[in-house]
């Protein structure tokens, strides 16, 4: 099919045909051949045109075709991309926002909004920094002002203020986008929560201050315990070299003064490591509960009488103001009565001349004791470190009044297991109040109580009635290696049991245990008619001889133990003749303390007027009393020559006059000085004890 020529092909077809005409008219006139030549020419000509032409209008449509259609994929492509972008922003946590080159924001954010609760309104002109918390915001414009300057990244962490009040830790990043000239057109920016980081940072440098400073208080601990343990054991060790240079020279009086402070200072030595090991025990958390009936009001006067003299040693007055009876509590005594001692006697510490107050009172299951003091008191500083371990109100006390920081950390640590706690009020130069509460009843954790066994038949056996498991193990050992048949006991009520079911040829017995305690135990024992005949020796770190005796323990040592001394205590119980001693010359009150003193180191007593005619034979011992005559002992060496090496010579003096010491010397003979009567007793006791140990 001819294509359809166009108006533009039909005119420049005749047109050719014109020009052709005038350019061949002559040759057409001559030769008619050729015009028709040229006219098949022209035919064709305008007909590839027409061709041409229609070729190229055809390709202008298709490129436009192609065109359009590339438009259209471009748009289909910007509309995915977009899709995809919300479709982003949407499934991201995090907050995406986009600002202009300015910083400033033009269209909504809708995940900024939906978080902070801001309007686009609000967020112009640097109202989003309303939303930064405060202590962040010159970080913030800080970090976004460099970013800009640079065109650089914009990062900064700080906290959001969220639409429901609480502020939420994130981080910040945000880049430029920039055209093909290389300006900012755009930031583009997102917010991400690192709440979980920030914790994890905030509690590690929270550990980690809290180790420096347990690093540091036990650093502090070890030089004040250092501190406390030297200085008693440079008194120890310096009244006993004075001691050991002057023995011959110092008045009887003046070394009883410094064998008391050397005392003194051992037994300060003792409580140190005792609060050491109470502590050891808690960190490892071995202390047991041992619950048992308590009587709170005999147990505020035992307080009492015992924290008495310790109050006073200040100058200070103690006041028991209870309103009403207590009645009984089931709790565990020893902790209970530990905790409130240290609470007395650190109000004892820190007050001079005043007054220290206990008060009791029960409130809704619980009992809540009191311990006012007029004292120095203290600041809110010292308050928020005072029951920490290792740590005492500051420094400044430590060097004034001493201690290791831990006497009301182990308070506490009782009160939490006693089911309350121990608070504090205080004000500096106002005194102190602390308040101690605990259940009043607890449930019973008793221990499996220990098989007392003892071989039947026999003779009497020992009863050592303790708490702790290795002490019996310990005492048991070393009483089998004496000899001695031995049967144990782990608490008061056991070893009751264990006494009146086999009479024991004596008992040891410590005092600060669980469920009965051994002033309870001693009571018993001596109120009982089948056992109040049965020596009793109190093995124990309570200081309290004096309260022993009376209760009618015959003895009395303190832990760690004395073996020598205890092996001497009980040779009087392990049966056989007893040691026969002679004083010679003695009046009525010196001879009934002697005799006193021999019988209970299991020695008997024979008096006689002179040392005329006795023979080693009849003695093991000559005790020759010559009071203020100190010319009788000039009779020493013929009385040694008499009765030979063997018998051991004692002379008691009253000391009022200067012996002859080498005179006494030469004789071989132990010089006893005092000035009354029960002086020479205790001085001769432990000089007949001390014989006994080195048979």
């Amino acid at each position: 099919m001819t294509p359809r020529r166009t108006f533009r092909a039909r005119r420049q077809e005749k047109g050719n045909e014109r020009g052709l005409a005038r350019c061949a008219g002559v040759s057409e006139r001559h030769e008619p051949t050729t015009r028709r030549s040229w006219r098949t020419i022209l035919g064709a000509t305008a007909t590839i045109g027409v061709a041409s032409a229609a070729y190229l209008t055809r390709e202008r449509l298709r490129s436009g075709a192609e065109a359009a259609l590339a438009a259209r994929r471009a748009e289909r492509g910007r509309r995915e991309s977009e899709a995809r972008y919300r479709s982003l922003i949407d499934a991201t946590a995090a907050i995406v926002w986009v600002t202009g080159p300015d910083g400033e924001f033009q269209d909504e954010q809708a995940g900024w909004t939906d978080f902070t609760g801001q309007s686009l309104a609000h967020m112009r002109r640097e109202g989003w920094l309303s939303a930064v918390h405060p202590d962040d915001r010159d970080a913030t414009i800080a970090a976004w002002r460099r970013a800009a300057e640079q065109g650089g990244v914009y990062q900064i962490e700080h906290r959001i203020l969220r639409h429901d009040g609480a502020y939420v830790d994130m981080q910040a990043r945000a880049a430029p986008v920039r055209d093909e000239r290389g300006a900012v057109v755009e930031w583009v920016g997102i917010h991400f929560e690192i709440t979980a980081r920030k914790e994890n940072e905030r509690a590690l440098a929270a550990a980690k201050v809290r180790a420096e400073e347990a690093a540091l208080a036990k650093s502090q601990f070890i030089a004040n315990m250092s501190h406390e343990l030297r200085t008693p054991l440079s008194a120890v060790i310096g009244y006993a070299e004075m001691l050991e240079e002057d023995l011959d020279d110092v008045p009887r009086d003046e070394l009883r003064a410094d064998l008391g402070k050397i005392t003194a200072n051992a037994r300060h030595l003792l409580d140190l490591i005792n609060a050491v090991l109470d502590l050891s025990k808690i960190e490892a958390g071995r202390d047991e509960l041992h619950v048992e009936p308590v009587d709170l009001d005999a147990l505020l006067r035992g307080i009492a009488d015992t924290a008495e003299p310790l109050v006073r040693r200040n100058g200070n007055m103690l006041v028991i103001d209870v309103a009403e009876p207590l009645g009984t509590a089931r709790t565990d005594l020893t902790k209970l009565r530990q905790c409130l001692f240290n609470l007395v006697g650190n109000a004892a510490k820190f007050t001079e001349g005043g007054t220290v107050t206990v008060r009791a009172r029960r409130e809704s299951g619980q009992l809540v004791f009191a311990v006012s003091d007029t004292g120095i008191g203290m600041t809110p500083e010292q308050r928020d470190r005072l029951f920490e371990r290792f740590v005492q109100a500051d420094s400044s006390v430590t060097r004034k009044f001493g201690g290791t920081g831990l006497g009301l950390a182990i308070t506490r640590a009782f009160a939490e297991r006693l089911g309350g706690t121990v608070s504090v009020e205080s004000e500096e130069g106002q005194g102190s109040t602390f308040t101690l509460t605990i259940a009043d009843v607890l449930d019973d954790v008793a221990p499996t109580p220990e098989v007392v066994q003892a071989t039947p038949g026999g003779p009497a056996p020992i009863l050592v009635i303790d708490d702790e498991q290795p002490m019996r193990e310990l005492m048991e050992r070393f009483l089998r290696r004496e000899g001695l048949a031995v049967i144990t006991a782990p608490d008061g009520e056991a070893g009751l049991r264990a006494a009146r079911a086999r009479k024991p040829a004596a008992i040891m017995l410590d005092v600060m245990m669980p469920r009965m305690d051994g002033w309870a135990v001693l009571e018993t024992l001596k109120a009982d008619p089948e056992l109040a005949d049965v020596p009793v020796i109190m093995v124990t770190v309570s200081p309290e001889r004096g309260l022993s005796l009376s209760m009618g323990a015959v003895e009395h040592l303190a832990k760690p133990i004395d073996w020598r001394r205890l092996k001497t205590v009980l040779d009087r119980y392990r049966g056989g003749d007893p040691r026969r001693a002679v004083l010679v010359g003695s009046d009525e009150a010196t001879a009934s303390a002697v005799a006193a003193a021999a019988s209970a180191e299991g020695w008997t007593v024979r008096q006689a007027d002179s040392a005329d005619g006795l023979v080693a034979a009849d003695m093991d011992l000559l005790v020759l009393d010559v009071g203020s005559d100190t010319e009788r002992l000039c009779d020493l060496p013929a009385i040694r020559r008499a009765l030979g090496a063997r018998v051991p010579i004692v002379a008691l003096s009253d000391g009022s006059t200067p012996p002859p010491r080498r005179v006494v010397q030469a004789a071989d003979v132990e010089l006893v000085e005092a000035a009354d009567a029960a002086g020479l007793a205790d001085e001769l006791r432990t000089l007949l004890a001390g014989l006994k140990d080195n048979e």
